[in-house]
């Protein structure tokens, strides 16, 4: 694609403004625009056309929106052309040159699969891009990888976007990490799973079913352990009953294999050899005959042949003489052609003599006018003095006129000259009053600054009016306290506060939790309706009383007071049975209520912790409200001797602060009040001064005149004085320079007129040669000269085609005589013939010679290949009758006929030999890991006729050890739930959920961590692809650019391994330096001339397989001297032999340089301006 016109119709400042681009190639485009001309506008417009407007763009400044619109021609790579249109609008906004809306996929042969972002990295360069792309390589360490991918992708920020990608990826997980966010989230996980198992499973009942659940999973692991070995016996029983009939196919095959144990095994490829053997040799006898008869036909042939050795020995001269009789032929020709041009030429000299002498016979004037050279040069160059001495003649009073006109003038001006007066003392004096500027504007600008600042000092003393009412002289002598003590009350204050409020707030806190103690307490009831653990042992102790009480009884004796006691009026059995009734019941009370037994206590607990966290920290807040106190007295005491209402420490540091602006403020204007004077006194003085000059020169001064007023008057008359002195100098030096000129002008005129009275005389002598008058011009002479050269040519001329007549006329002579003789040695027959048909007849019978010549030789050539192919056919037969030989050998047999019987025989082993293997490989996968010898071995010794029976017995244990081990899986399921009964469910549901959400989290965090790693990688990988196809050509061409940009002080770039293994790019100076210079000791603006190397040398790879797209340059130049802009610009014209080049700029002197770099046949520019 090439741009051939962009028409910015409404866009930006531009209203139907067209830029015209030549398509030609090699030829650059340089689009110049001052400042704020539209240069970015412009290329805003070309982007706005490819890819459509911005929705809100900044462009409407001159057009509104709706009318904003841009258009293009385009000529495509089959060089048909293009118009369209582009409109500021949400749809349809692409439009053909009628106005009719076109769809967007026009585009995409123009564009490719180019979006907006790739086209202005790619496609477009800016200075900005061009640091970007330095600063990018230095980051980058100079690794070649990244520097080529930058490069031919445009994208700047690729070491910065790896770096962010990295640190992502490290700001998620680090193996050896701590704060991130996996590591976190793992550490937690872990903690909440440990804290779930904490708190689960409690109690004696726990206990038990912990017991029968061990008994079960014991049972379990012995069942899997019958099952394995009844499993294992199993399988080996079914693969025996499936290699039983393997196994007796193994001893049939045997048996077949003994009876050809004599039959030899001949190699794979013996019945190829042996075929291929004896087709080659039945080849070779056919041959051997054929080319035997060959050999007899061709020796008749050449016995046949007769060829004539005299016409051989004379063929040198027949061929000289026959080529002769061509150019005999011509001659003959050409002599009446030569006869009438020499006539000719002779008429057209006579015309020339009689021109000029027609008194003389063309005889007489080769004698009289034959004019030598030096005496033809010499009448020529006293010719050409003439015009030369009249012309200088004539310009020498010319000026010697205009010299005296000078003088007159000059003479005339100095005399209207006024006198000039002495202004020395009055320049001093102006150049004094000068030195101290303006005087009167610094008196004012000092006393409104007064002015000012006492006003400022008047507003800054209301502002503390509300601590000090005195007057400013009492606050200017008062001693205040340093900011420092100020500043140490603050914090000390400060912190208390701080204290204060964090003690308040956590006694605040305390007494919330006291109170949710409080109602917890409440709401689980009195201390009685919960059983404890010291109850259930209190019941406990009744009941074994009770039992001892029931034994001293069954025993005989019994303990009547004891008894009265325990029994509380009933009987004992009955008693006995309440104590364990109740002993039971609060033991199973402590089982369902352990979750209430646990609140009950940690309520407890917490009333009792935060009624003592109340009372520390009320004792706190008290110690602290009596340090305040005394530190409040403290700062009473340093502000109650100075009369000063004061306030909280932040506030004397405000007043302490502006009671500084105001001494800093009076002071500084006591210094203004003191410089207001000196200046005041300087004035006075100065226009004395100024006032006295002025009067000695008569010129008036008024006391109304300021200081200002009075110097400009006086530079007035010092400036008007010098400028008559330098007028007067000037004026004198040209007057004397005229009459030094009118000197030396009049004896130039003079030796003029004595060189063209000499000149005079020797033209009458020289002309007197061509019979001319005395007063004849040298034009005159010049045409007698050249009519006499050209009639001497004429008989030249003539003369040598009269000589050429005579010397034709001879060679006809000598070549006759020679063919006469020719013939009368080997061609009697000829010599009645004329010369012509002669020769041609001997030359015709020396080609029929010269043909039998050449069969000759093919017959030999013949002949030798058929010699040749015999002994390589020979060859060929006896090869194969020793391989056939061999054959024999190998089948151990005496003729070929018994060579079929034994491949027959071989070929069976073999067959029968592959089956055994085969079979074997069978038995081996039945085998279960052990030989072949040693499975048949199995095989042999079981009972094969009880194998079926074995079997089934076999799995019907295992399928009633699978229905009991399901059982217990059951069971073990059961007793699981029941201990689960026995978890806290508020604390692990809590702490399960909370887990979850974790995992969650971490899930994600996973998720995001594996996809940026992937991003790296898939990075790392694409850069490192790009590297390995692109690094070689596109060095090449980027060392060639650079080496070009940097004016040779660089010679190439190459990579090179650092001490990480990474390849990296360096710069070298010259060919024979050893060491490279990296891109860090590079300077910045070397840098950026090697990723604009980079840039060319991708640029055109890229379009090297790809349709061309116009390249954007936008100011890349801005940094550039004029010998490295020169350079850039001839890369760019060379790029632009693969893409349209259009160069942006706003320095005017770019396009001068482009001009004198490029010419102006390879460059063009457009003036936005």
């Amino acid at each position: 694609m090439k741009l051939l016109e962009l028409n910015l119709a409404a866009y930006g400042p531009f209203t139907n403004t067209s830029l015209q681009f030549s398509t030609k190639l090699p030829h650059l485009n340089v689009v110049y625009g001052a400042n704020e001309a539209g240069k970015s506008s412009a290329l805003r417009g070309l982007i706005a056309f490819l890819y459509g407007f911005e929705n809100q763009t900044t462009d409407d400044f001159v057009h509104p929106y709706k009318d904003l619109k841009v258009g293009a021609s385009i000529e495509l790579a089959d060089r048909t052309k293009l118009i369209l249109w582009r409109r500021k609008g949400q749809k349809n906004t692409l439009l053909d040159n009628a106005g009719k809306p076109v769809h967007e996929d026009i585009l995409q042969p123009l564009i490719g699969n180019v979006n907006k972002v790739f086209f202005q990295n790619l496609f477009g360069i800016n200075h900005h891009r061009l640091r970007q792309g330095g600063e990018e390589i230095l980051a980058g360490g100079g690794k070649i990888g990244e520097a080529l991918f930058s490069a031919g992708t445009g994208f700047t920020d690729l070491n910065k976007l790896m770096q962010e990608l990295q640190a992502a990826a490290e700001a998620l997980f680090k193996p050896n990490g701590k704060n991130q966010r996996i590591n976190l989230l793992c550490r937690q996980h872990s903690d909440l799973r440990q804290t779930v198992k904490d708190q689960m499973l409690r109690g004696k009942d726990w206990q038990s079913q912990q017991q029968q659940l061990e008994l079960d999973q014991d049972r379990i692991a012995a069942i899997n352990q019958t099952l394995q070995s009844n499993q294992i016996e199993h399988n080996r029983l079914s693969r025996i009953l499936q290699a039983l009939p393997h196994s007796a196919r193994h001893y049939q095959l045997q048996q077949d294999q003994s009876q050809l144990a004599s039959a030899r095994i001949l190699p794979k490829n013996f019945t190829a050899n042996r075929i291929k053997a004896m087709e080659l040799l039945s080849s070779a006898r056919r041959e051997l005959a054929i080319r035997q008869q060959e050999l007899a036909r061709i020796n008749f042939e050449l016995q046949a042949l007769n060829i004539n050795s005299q016409l051989l020995d004379f063929s040198t001269e027949i061929q000289r003489l026959f080529q002769k009789s061509g150019e005999f032929t011509k001659a003959n020709k050409d002599s009446s052609v030569l006869l009438i041009n020499a006539e000719s030429q002779e008429a057209t000299a006579l015309e020339f003599l009689r021109e000029i002498r027609s008194d003389l016979t063309l005889t007489q004037a080769t004698v009289e006018l034959d004019l030598s050279k030096a005496q033809r040069d010499g009448i020529r160059e006293l010719g050409n003095q003439y015009g030369s001495i009249t012309t200088d003649l004539e310009n020498a009073k010319s000026r010697q006129f205009s010299i005296i006109s000078d003088y007159n003038r000059y003479c005339a001006e100095l005399d209207s000259l006024d006198l000039a007066i002495d202004t020395t003392a009055l320049k001093r004096i102006c150049i004094y009053v000068q030195k101290f500027g303006n005087l009167e504007e610094r008196i004012a600008s000092i006393e409104t600054k007064i002015n000012r600042d006492h006003i400022q000092i008047n507003f800054e003393l209301k502002k503390i009016a509300g601590i000090w009412s005195n007057d400013l002289e009492q606050l200017l002598q008062l001693s205040l306290p340093i900011l420092t003590t100020i500043e140490q009350f603050q914090e000390y204050f400060t912190e208390l506060s701080a204290q204060q409020r964090t003690l308040s707030n956590e006694l605040k806190t305390a007494k919330h939790e006291l109170a949710h103690a409080v109602r917890q307490l409440t709401l689980l009831g009195p201390d009685d309706s919960i059983p404890t653990e010291a109850k259930l042992q209190e019941a406990r102790l009744h009941r074994d009383t009770g039992w001892r009480l029931i034994k001293k009884r069954l025993i005989g004796k019994p303990d009547i007071i004891a008894e009265q006691v325990f029994t509380n009026l009933n009987s004992l059995e009955i008693a006995y049975e309440q104590s364990i009734m109740m002993a039971d019941n609060i033991a199973d009370r402590l089982r369902r209520e352990a979750v209430q037994v646990q609140q009950q206590t940690q309520a407890q607990a917490d009333y009792t912790y935060y009624q003592n966290i109340i009372n520390s920290l009320s004792q706190e807040l008290a110690k602290i409200e009596e340090l305040r106190l005394k530190k409040q007295e403290d700062w009473h005491d340093l502000w109650a001797s100075l009369g000063i209402k004061y306030g909280s420490p932040k506030d004397m540091h405000i007043f302490l602060d502006q009671v500084d602006k105001i001494r800093l403020k009076f002071y500084n204007t006591q210094e203004s009040v003191v410089e207001l004077r000196k200046l005041e006194e300087l004035h006075s003085e100065l226009l004395r001064k100024l006032d006295e000059q002025l009067t000695l020169l008569q010129q008036p001064t008024t006391p109304q005149e300021t200081l200002q007023v009075k110097l400009e008057r006086a530079q007035a008359i010092v400036t008007n004085q010098e400028q008559v002195q330098r007028r007067r100098h000037e004026l004198e030096s040209k007057r004397q320079h005229c009459i030094h000129q009118t000197d030396k002008n009049e004896q130039l005129i003079s030796d003029l007129e004595r060189k063209l009275s000499t000149w005079k005389q020797q033209w009458i002598k020289l002309i007197s040669i061509l019979n001319l008058d005395a007063d004849s011009t040298p034009t005159q002479a010049n045409i007698a000269l050249s009519r006499i050269e050209d009639m001497f040519k004429a008989l030249r001329d003539a003369a040598s085609l009269r000589k050429r007549i005579r010397d034709i006329a001879q060679d006809g002579v000598i070549f006759t005589a020679e063919v006469a003789h020719l013939c009368s040695q080997i061609a009697p027959d000829l010599q009645s013939q004329s010369p012509l048909n002669a020769i041609t007849t001997l030359n015709y019978r020396l080609q029929e010679v010269y043909g039998l010549i050449s069969k000759r030789e093919v017959l030999d050539v013949n002949l030798q290949e058929q010699y040749k192919r015999i002994t390589e056919v020979k060859l060929l037969h006896d090869s194969a009758k020793n391989s056939l030989d061999l054959c024999l050998q190998e089948a151990d047999c005496t003729s070929y006929e018994d060579l079929a019987v034994v491949e027959a025989r071989s070929a069976q082993r073999t067959e029968i030999e592959n089956k055994i293997a085969i079979n074997n490989n069978l038995l081996i996968e039945h085998s279960g890991g052990k030989t072949e010898i040693e499975f048949l071995s199995e095989i042999a010794a079981e009972n094969v006729d009880t194998l079926p029976s074995r079997i089934e017995s076999l799995r019907q244990e295992i399928e009633a050890l699978e229905v009991e081990r399901l059982d217990l899986r059951q069971s073990i399921g059961d007793k699981t739930a029941i201990l689960r009964q026995f978890e806290e469910p508020s604390i692990v549901a809590l702490k399960a959920e909370e887990m979850e959400h974790t995992l969650a989290a971490l899930r994600n965090a996973g998720e995001r961590y594996i996809r940026l790693k992937l991003a790296i990688a898939v990075l790392e990988q694409q850069i490192e692809n790009y590297r390995q196809l692109n690094q070689t050509p596109l060095l090449i061409e980027a060392s060639r650019i650079f080496s070009a940009l940097t004016l040779g002080s660089f010679s190439r770039l190459e990579s090179t391994f650092v001490n990480d293994g990474k390849q990296v790019l360096c710069g070298y100076r010259n060919h024979t330096q050893a060491l490279p210079i990296t891109v860090e000791n590079m300077s910045d603006g070397t840098r950026d001339q090697l990723f604009l190397a980079l840039r060319i040398a991708s640029i055109k790879h890229h379009f090297s397989h790809t349709e061309s797209i116009p390249l954007i340059a936008d100011d890349i130049l801005v940094n550039y001297d004029d010998e490295r802009s020169m350079a850039t610009l001839r890369q760019l014209l060379d790029l632009s032999n693969h893409t349209q080049i259009i160069v942006f700029t706003h320095h005017e002197h770019i396009t001068q340089l482009a001009t004198q770099a490029l010419g102006q046949a390879n460059c063009s520019i457009s003036n936005l301006n």
